[in-house]
């Protein structure tokens, strides 16, 4: 096995450990908080945005979100079909759902106007989507270039 496909591996079973882990971690707390009838209040009047939010960590922020009584948890992702999952584990009344591939800078600004405008205000903005694919070959370079621009664009100032 060459070097470089070792690392991509290294970094891929890496990557998926520590969203496995951190899941594990924000669905074990949710159940806790949601035993115990106290809510905290951490986040209370805030609106916030989670990209991605429809899997993977970012499901599980935009959970701990509503746990610490976000105002607003504005979940944006292209994975339609993953969100109702996500939506039925947050009150109806919190969560909202936007459509936006944010490799794309038009959506992304589309859907902060609609956050702002709809609720008034942005106070959080958790920007972590993207994939954990890591691929080295050379004939899916396109795909990598992508993969990684989008987890590049999430430290754009």
């Amino acid at each position: 096995m060459r070097k470089e496909e070792h690392l991509s591996q290294v970094y891929s079973m890496t990557l998926l450990l520590l969203r496995y882990t951190f899941r594990r971690y924000a669905v074990t707390r949710y159940k806790e908080q949601h035993k115990s009838k106290q809510k905290s209040r951490k986040l209370k009047g805030k609106v916030a945005i989670v990209t991605g939010g429809a899997s993977g960590i970012e499901e599980a922020t935009a959970r701990l979100f509503a746990i610490h009584s976000a105002q607003s948890v504005v979940i944006a992702d292209i994975q339609d079909e993953k969100t109702e999952p996500v939506a039925a584990s947050i009150p109806s009344q919190i969560w909202s759902y936007v459509q936006c591939e944010v490799s794309d800078e038009n959506q992304v600004k589309a859907m902060v106007d609609w956050t702002v405008q709809q609720f008034g205000q942005l106070d959080i903005m958790f920007s972590n989507s993207g994939s954990n694919e890591f691929i080295m070959k050379q004939r899916e370079q396109t795909r990598f270039l992508t993969v990684f621009g989008i987890q590049l664009d999430n430290f754009r100032a």
